[in-house]
């Protein structure tokens, strides 16, 4: 008698693991993937069409520099890139407002980076978490491996004096080689309103 009892409860447990089974397989569909996609910028023969609404005022300002060490290697001198197709190299620079400058631990920035471009443009860096002084630089290098070059360093920058002033965004640094230089990039956006 005990024996027929089994049976129904068996045959229920089987079909509750078998719904659940079917509805927890843990892959999303692709239409639920892309409906989180946020649009893409509209192109036209593979070249991005530009938003004619937004002004240089309204959005991200994007500088991009070439940089290379001074002689001491303790201050990263700045300069137009020159363009070959899809090649940057460094530019020459003919007077200080054209170029500028990064100094990793200036006094008047709590021992923090400044960097300069020309001669009115002023960003700070900050340290990402204000209790670790050692969160202003953050690193990723070729397999993990800090003597391996290419390498790239990322800060987050306030704007201090100039056109930029209160906007806020990063640095980064794109470094080719050791006392080869690199592509600095700056991407601010302007303050909040």
């Amino acid at each position: 008698m005990r024996i027929r009892g089994i049976y129904p409860v068996i045959a229920v447990l089987i079909v509750a693991l078998g719904i659940l089974a079917s509805m927890g397989s843990g892959k999303v569909g692709a239409r639920f993937q892309t409906d989180a996609t946020p649009a893409g910028t509209p192109v036209d023969n593979a070249t991005p069409v530009a938003d004619e609404s937004a002004t240089a005022d309204e959005g991200i300002v994007t500088l991009v520099l070439w940089y290379q060490q001074n002689g001491k290697g303790d201050i990263l001198q700045l300069s137009p890139i020159k363009l070959d197709g899809f090649d940057a190299t460094r530019d020459t620079v003919d007077n200080d407002s054209e170029g500028g400058r990064v100094v990793f631990e200036e006094a008047n920035n709590e021992g923090y980076p400044r960097i300069r471009i020309g001669e009115g443009e002023y960003f700070d860096a900050r340290p990402l978490f204000p209790d670790d002084p050692e969160s202003v630089q953050r690193w990723f290098y070729y397999n993990d491996d800090p003597a391996l070059r290419p390498a790239t360093m990322v800060m987050q920058i306030v704007g201090i004096k100039g056109q930029y002033e209160d906007w806020y965004g990063t640095a980064t640094f794109i470094s080719r080689g050791t006392k080869q230089g690199g592509i600095m990039v700056i991407a601010i956006n302007p303050p909040a309103e």
